[in-house]
């Protein structure tokens, strides 16, 4: 119920966005496999790293290093949050103010408050490790995301827009089924008009998503200099501003209107729904309880 939109395949400019797997691994996947997701969402990253540049045996030893060192620090210091955001969504369900979209709004800002410091932390690693690459590297990792650009627009942009909503409300009722149960006529339609008055979001995202990466790429230009480490550091912390300002308007409407979503889904669904969150972030508690630290690192 509270994921986050499904990524894309992550590139090294994202690297941070090892914290997003780490948050998915808990949300999203089952009780066993999100503990076995977790210990090794390393691995993952590096491979992802691989989809869009080669790298040196050098390179490659530094950053599964830098990743693991990220995942100690997030497995000792980030858990115990995670765990104190779910007996929060725990005692709400008992008390039925999930219905109410001002208490789902806040639970929103308190999971999307738990990726600054996540943000931060890899920033270092990031830099330095984009400060390695050599100019074919850049070129190859210019090129590749390019490819992904192209590829996103023509699968997102091909099908018609009721296609498209139709589609997204498909893809939301899936994902939100593991947290509130199955949905009603009522409440999937519910999800069919929010779906609907979210058209026009996918330009806007990927317009946004095509500008941060040309600055990416004109920082990536200046690895080398002094200022190098601050620029990296503001579009990774701060990406929306390079995405511009419809991108942040269109998001801050959406992340609005999937708070209403969702108080009004629970409130439709009634005991029954709020029974299923229960239990789901219950087993979620449990898999945050069952995580020790050190992680092991094989």
């Amino acid at each position: 119920m509270f994921a986050f939109p499904r990524s894309q395949r992550i590139s090294p400019a994202t690297l941070l966005r090892l914290a997003l797997t780490l948050v998915l691994a808990l949300a999203i996947v089952g009780c066993s496999s999100a503990r076995l997701a977790y210990r090794y969402a390393d691995w993952g990253t590096v491979w992802w790293m691989e989809d869009y540049v080669s790298l040196t045996g050098t390179q490659q030893q530094a950053l599964e290093q830098g990743v693991r060192d990220f995942r100690q620090w997030h497995c000792s210091q980030e858990l115990p949050r995670y765990e104190r955001w779910l007996s929060t969504v725990i005692a709400d369900a008992n008390t039925a103010v999930l219905t109410d979209s001002a208490r789902m709004e806040f639970h929103q800002e308190q999971l999307l408050g738990l990726l600054p410091a996540l943000t931060e932390k890899a920033t270092p690693m990031v830099v330095a490790f984009l400060k390695t690459l050599s100019d074919e590297q850049v070129r190859e990792l210019a090129a590749n995301m390019a490819d992904r650009q192209q590829e996103l627009e023509q699968d997102l942009l091909k099908r018609s827009p009721e296609a498209t909503a139709s589609a997204r409300a498909e893809r939301t009722a899936e994902r939100l089924e593991s947290w509130l149960g199955n949905f009603s006529d009522d409440q999937y339609f519910r999800i069919q008009r929010w779906s609907a008055a979210q058209a026009g979001q996918t330009d806007i995202w990927l317009e946004g998503r095509e500008r941060w990466q040309q600055a990416f790429l004109a920082a990536l230009q200046q690895r080398q200099q002094a200022e190098f480490a601050s620029v990296i550091s503001d579009l990774l912390q701060n990406p929306e501003q390079a995405r511009g300002l419809d991108y942040q308007q269109t998001m801050a409407q959406s992340k609005n209107a999937m708070a209403t979503l969702l108080s009004d889904l629970l409130a439709m669904g009634g005991e029954p729904a709020l029974e299923q969150v229960r239990a789901k972030a219950t087993e979620l508690k449990s898999d945050v309880d069952a995580l020790t630290c050190p992680l092991p690192t094989a």
